[in-house]
């Protein structure tokens, strides 16, 4: 079953803040709502372009939360200097009741921020500070980094969904400062498929933080790239997802053509019953975030989610794609990135646009 979450009440705002920066708010009543405003910020998780770049250059994000949530609400942003507060730029919320504004770089320390609101008396402040890297791969050198192995290679499975694609090194590539992961023909079996598929597994885990990599997309249908993370206890414990941990898609790509742009977010759990419950869907929104259906495999753009305690938030380049507060995993998970051709979409593929090609750049994680 396919759901969507509706436009974002005050929740939003407390589930973003439940893995933020300590923050002051102040509000004023107006009509019979009371108008509240919060601060919060983001690692670098904004980065396009349409080659390679250092992911120390990525900027981070400052997001200004209004409640309540409606669209249109004017924000500006404001920076402490000597001299008192300087604004620093205006942006208008989304269906969300949120904005968001690059973070400016700022020499000689850590200046203040606060958002004001046009119609209101209320701010909130906040500072660039609080996250760790705790994870860095910037696919330097022509051998995958050690932090990586390779997932399932040679498996053929109808159980998996991919009878004909089996995992190979042959289809994993490093050079040029990127990650290439690709989807080719098997040269050895007439209708089959290699496949990229790597993995944190053995190396690297972790839990709650902002999980983030810079990607341009394959164009072909038929096959789809992935950023995602898993946790190893899946599916030990149907029904409890916070136990068993569950699959977070921050990021999958069907292709150009695809229908609603073909850019989804999943979360995925096992109910009591053994059956695969999903959240999520391919996301419209994300078209308008990028600028146009082609830009996911034309441009690098980050794809992250900030995963804490109390759900979810989907971004691209720091704006907000989907939010979930279901099924929250409380288990150390694993990245995962792969360009797979499953069984049921292997009808769209034109095998003459083979090799297809998923290129990284980077890929991050943050924590408190």
């Amino acid at each position: 079953m396919r759901w969507r979450t509706r436009p974002a009440t005050a929740g939003i705002g407390l589930l973003l803040a439940a893995a933020a920066a300590s923050c002051t708010s102040h509000a004023s009543s107006s009509s019979r709502h009371r108008e509240g405003l919060q601060l919060d910020v983001l690692p670098p998780v904004a980065q396009t372009g349409v080659a390679p770049a250092p992911a120390d250059d990525a900027t981070p994000v400052l997001v200004a939360t209004s409640t309540p949530a409606r669209a249109g609400r004017v924000l500006t942003l404001q920076r402490r200097t000597a001299s008192g507060w300087q604004q620093v730029g205006t942006a208008s919320t989304d269906g969300y009741g949120m904005a968001e504004f690059p973070a400016p770089r700022s020499a000689g320390g850590t200046p203040d921020y606060r958002v004001v609101a046009a119609t209101s008396k209320g701010h909130s402040a906040g500072t660039l500070t609080g996250w760790r890297r705790a994870f860095s791969d910037e696919f330097e050198g022509s051998t995958l980094d050690r932090s990586w192995g390779y997932r399932a290679l040679g498996v053929t499975s109808k159980t998996s969904g991919r009878r004909v694609s089996a995992s190979s090194k042959a289809a994993v590539r490093v050079g040029g400062g990127v990650l290439r992961l690709q989807v080719r023909t098997d040269p050895r079996r007439r209708g089959h498929y290699l496949n990229g598929h790597i993995s944190t597994e053995s190396t690297y885990l972790f839990r709650y933080g902002v999980a983030a990599a810079r990607i341009r997309f394959e164009r072909p249908r038929g096959i789809h790239g992935a950023f995602w993370s898993q946790s190893p206890e899946a599916r030990s414990y149907p029904g409890d997802p916070a136990r068993s941990g569950t699959e977070i898609d921050v990021a999958e790509y069907f292709g150009s053509g695809f229908p609603a742009g073909g850019l989804a977010s999943y979360v995925y759990h096992v109910d009591t019953s053994g059956k695969n419950i999903k959240d999520g869907d391919v996301l419209p929104r994300a078209v308008h975030v990028v600028g146009s259906a082609d830009a996911f495999w034309r441009t690098f753009h980050v794809y992250s989610v900030e995963w804490s305690p109390g759900g979810y938030v989907f971004r691209i380049d720091g704006k907000v794609t989907y939010v979930t507060r279901r099924a929250v995993s409380a288990r150390s998970q694993y990245l995962v990135l792969s360009l797979l051709s499953s069984d049921w979409e292997l009808p769209d593929l034109d095998t003459s646009r083979l090799p297809a090609t998923m290129q990284v750049d980077w890929v991050r994680v943050w924590q408190r």
